[in-house]
């Protein structure tokens, strides 16, 4: 299972987001950095969408990557559009 942690700020009245992630990806294990804004929210769902920073390890720099979930309290599920163009799913809680 991957570790990956999200920080939110507000900025001139759009939201930024910034992800940390260590992963394992085939025989690779390295750190991926992330940022972007939010894009779409109801009562119940959150979308983000940015790009995995040039410093990121493992090829990611500058790619793509999108987020669609739904709001459950604490806790956000849904699925992710990474660099490789393959959709993964994602839990993500509030510390």
């Amino acid at each position: 299972m991957d570790g990956a942690s999200f920080l939110f700020t507000l900025e001139r009245g759009q939201i930024h987001w910034l992800m940390r992630r260590r992963t394992t990806i085939r025989h690779w294990t390295g750190n991926l950095q992330a940022s972007g804004t939010v894009v779409a929210t109801t009562n119940s769902t959150v979308e983000l969408r940015g790009h995995y920073d040039g410093f990121s390890e493992g090829r990611t720099g500058g790619k793509p990557l999108e987020y669609s979930l739904k709001r459950d309290g604490d806790q956000m599920e849904g699925v992710a559009l990474g660099a490789e163009g393959i959709p993964f799913s994602v839990s993500v809680r509030r510390r």
